[in-house]
């Protein structure tokens, strides 16, 4: 009888001084608790369709709204492009750690600069295969002289970290532009028939000069193109092709100076951007085209 005691008295200290035994090796668990929010939020630079924001946190990935429009960061500051002139806009920004994110911190309102000439600086980024070699940007027209074609540089911006910012001069020279009216198809209609234009192109260029390619703005199968007008004019209509089957709507309301214009396949309209495109990417096209 007292050996039997004696095994079950010893079975249940085995028992207790495994689970204590268990219980040491269980390892610690692991901490999830959200990051904290970003503090110290300020408005650094601000242009007329750019802003760079920063703030102080402790984490490495950030997402931001600006706007309405979601950015992810990988630092504690942020550039953002595609604003439009004289606008003001709301941000806020959270830390993300691990799946967790913290609280949002709301940044205190900026309003962009410019708005009389929304169209003064264009700022290319996010390029598309855009090869190593690259080294500028520029801004050109096409024009005409003595019959024979000649380019017009009206800005050039080297690259930097996938970016090029260009600087637009506030007017074209006359020579360089060609009446809206010689031009216009059959069904469109012009409230200044004296409008001059240029179309706008981008063209990418090695160190040596030697061009490269160009790139264009494209989104959801719209692509943009940037127009220059020497005076306010309104262009309307519909022009049809009959040989092809399709019509081409036009409902322009340009402002004097740089206009972007959005061709839709999908819808076969015309229509002008107040601002520079921000919904897209640049596409790059490398010669021969």
């Amino acid at each position: 009888m007292k050996t039997l005691m004696f095994a079950r008295l010893f079975f249940v200290m085995c028992s207790i001084a495994a689970l204590s035994s268990c219980d040491h090796d269980k390892p610690e668990p692991l901490d999830r608790t959200p990051p904290e929010a970003p503090t110290d939020l300020n408005v650094v630079e601000v242009g007329d369709t750019y802003a760079t924001l920063s703030w102080e946190g402790a984490t490495l990935e950030y997402e931001l709204y600006v706007g309405g429009m979601p950015r992810v960061a990988d630092s504690k500051s942020y550039t953002i492009t595609g604003l439009t002139p004289g606008t003001q806009y709301e941000w806020k920004v959270r830390a993300r750690m691990d799946g967790y994110e913290s609280e949002w911190a709301v940044g205190d309102p900026f309003t962009t600069d410019g708005g009389d000439s929304p169209h003064d600086r264009v700022i290319i980024s996010n390029v598309e295969d855009l090869p190593t070699q690259a080294a500028s940007i520029k801004a050109l027209v096409w024009y005409y002289v003595n019959e024979a074609g000649k380019e017009l540089e009206v800005s050039s911006a080297n690259i930097v970290n996938g970016t090029a910012t260009l600087e637009l001069p506030e007017t074209i020279g006359d020579q360089y532009l060609v009446p809206f009216r010689d031009i216009v198809p059959s069904g469109i209609e012009l409230s200044d028939t004296d409008t001059k234009f240029a179309s706008v192109y981008f063209m990418v260029f090695d160190s040596s000069g030697r061009v490269m390619g160009d790139v264009y703005f494209e989104t959801e199968m719209v692509y943009t193109d940037l127009l220059y007008v020497d005076r306010a004019c309104t262009i309307t209509g519909t022009h049809i092709y009959e040989s092809a089957g399709y019509s081409e709507t036009y409902d322009l309301n340009m402002v004097a100076g740089f206009n972007w214009t959005q061709n839709s396949d999908t819808e076969n309209s015309l229509t002008v951007e107040n601002g520079t495109p921000s919904d897209g990417s640049w596409v790059y096209y490398p010669l021969p085209f």
